[in-house]
């Protein structure tokens, strides 16, 4: 993989961004304990693998077309079992798209973090520390830690030692295997810890600021095996040469002092759905259920001490699920172009208009729902007399996206604002709720949705995009590859998509993970934006 790691807005063409598919973890989420690890239901697996590869194969075809050629043959040499038959959920997933098989068709432009985990449990010491730290955060007993590290050795004479790539899925799906070196002796299977299901929004474990690298400290307990994973793919193979550009948090030194009170004012957690790279000298960073003011504050310091940016806009939001990221509530699109959250904009009071359904809801419902309020403070890497930053403050969202637009991007155009489910009730706050406003650009204008946010699509019609399913993209390129394998697929895709155009993924079990695209992307490098 390039060395090279830098990302300085939303909308530059992408370039290598990290993934993570989904694993057998989250066919293990129970009804009992689904809320407690983030999800709302319990998701087909099958369905969402299905679902989720429409997704990398979309990615594959911007960013490394001679890998999605490569995966296209694989199916069109199995055509007693097509992976994309007439309906994709209900064909069995092939062994070349799962991170531990050896015949995994591996891009160094659409990476898997799973395979980045492999790499660097392939150094001894790095192994070591690491399992030895996950057992001691999941408080896991001695003896099953020295199995973990091959280290057993009457336990290696009857079963097979664990490699790095089958080390690499016990990490994250918590469920141990081992083979045993004999016939007639039944293999061996565990599970050691809760999976972590949300390991697909790769978005939220950390955030490139241009070409530094902010770690997450991820809010929920469920999530933070996913931090000291993150740390030390960070430290041991994104910046491996260069420590410096990884900016990792730390609580103030007198945090074990404090009281519980004062340690809830004081903690940090910071996700990286609370934070955008919008221009080299702009960052934005949400204050909201998962990312705290002391972390905001932080942010702000240590991004202007090393001089990574000129200007931190912090945007605080209401503190609840259905707005847990800044990315659940506004994405950019295009230098003048964003989508959002109406009850979150200026447009707000509007939404209610004529409509019944306020009347409905409890006094406290009401309060919660319609003083649902935001501010937008800007913070520029400037000190006025009393040594303080100064401060610029924003009384809607459109008034920020204007001053990107227009003072950081020099942009003339016309803004444009889509709203999630253009402002109507109910279909603003159920869009939102599966990610209408959570888009990932692949270059400027040409964005990532969910196909059942339909009345937002139709706003992305009504403001000029061209939208399109990417089950038909995919099955566009495939056709033209099996024509002539020899086809430049870059080309072909431009003439599918010229500009301007919203591609739609299957999303009955994705969004039920509470997540969008751009959850479920980390950008590693963009182009910069002239």
């Amino acid at each position: 993989m390039s060395n090279k790691i830098e990302v300085s807005s939303e909308i530059g063409t992408l370039k290598r961004l990290l993934i993570h598919s989904p694993d057998g973890g989250i066919g293990k989420v129970v009804p009992s304990k689904a809320q407690d690890w983030l999800y709302e239901d319990i998701v087909d697996l099958k369905s969402m693998q299905a679902e989720y590869d429409v997704y990398k194969k979309l990615l594959l075809a911007y960013l490394d077309p001679e890998k999605l050629k490569e995966w296209f043959g694989k199916e069109i040499e199995d055509e007693a079992n097509p992976y994309m038959g007439l309906d994709f959920r209900d064909a069995i997933r092939p062994s070349y798209v799962n991170p531990e098989k050896p015949d995994f068709i591996h891009s160094d432009k659409v990476v898997e973090i799973q395979k980045l985990l492999e790499e660097i449990l392939k150094i001894e010491e790095v192994r070591h520390e690491l399992v030895t730290t996950i057992c001691g955060f999941e408080r896991i007993d001695f003896v099953t830690q020295q199995r973990l590290l091959n280290k057993d050795k009457n336990w290696n004479k009857i079963y097979k030692e664990l490699t790095p790539a089958k080390l690499a899925k016990v990490l994250i799906t918590g469920i141990v295997k081992y083979l045993p070196k004999k016939k007639g002796k039944d293999a061996f299977n565990k599970q050691l810890f809760p999976p972590v299901p949300n390991f697909i929004f790769t978005r939220d474990i950390g955030i490139v600021v241009n070409n530094h690298f902010l770690l997450s400290k991820l809010n929920k307990t469920v999530r933070q095996r996913e931090s000291i994973l993150t740390k030390y793919i960070a430290y041991h193979f994104l910046f491996k040469k260069d420590w410096d550009k990884v900016i990792e948090l730390t609580e103030d030194d007198r945090f074990f002092l404090y009281d519980e009170e004062d340690m809830k004012k004081n903690i940090v957690n910071v996700e990286g759905g609370d934070v955008m790279m919008v221009h080299k000298d702009h960052l934005l960073i949400g204050c909201s259920e998962r990312t705290t003011p002391n972390a905001v504050n932080k942010v702000v310091k240590t991004l202007f001490e090393k001089k990574v940016v000129k200007k931190v806009t912090a945007v605080i939001i209401p503190n609840q699920r259905e707005t847990m990221h800044i990315d659940t509530v506004f994405t950019q699109i295009k230098r003048n172009t964003w989508v959002l959250y109406g009850p979150l904009s200026s447009k707000k009071k509007d939404e209610h208009k004529d409509s019944y359904v306020p009347d409905l809801l409890s006094d406290e419902e009401k309060k919660s729902y319609l003083e649902s309020d935001i501010k937008i403070v800007q913070f520029i890497n400037q000190k006025d007399k009393e040594g303080k930053y100064k401060q610029k403050n924003f009384e809607h969202l459109e008034d920020l996206f204007t001053h990107i637009s227009k003072v950081d991007f020099k942009c003339k155009d016309k803004m444009v604002f889509i709203y999630s489910g253009n402002l109507e009730y109910p279909s603003g706050a159920r869009e939102q709720w599966t990610d209408s406003c959570n888009l990932v650009a692949v270059k400027e204008g040409i964005v990532i949705g969910y196909d059942r946010n339909r009345v937002t699509s139709q706003v992305f019609k009504d403001k000029g995009f061209r939208v399109i399913k990417a089950v038909r993209l995919i099955r566009d390129l495939k056709k033209a590859y099996a024509e002539k394998p020899s086809v430049d697929l870059t080309k072909t895709l431009n003439k599918l998509v010229k500009k301007d155009t919203l591609i739609l993924l299957p999303s009955t079990e994705l969004s039920r993970a509470r997540g969008g695209s751009h959850c479920m992307s980390m950008p590693l490098l963009r182009d910069a934006v002239k």
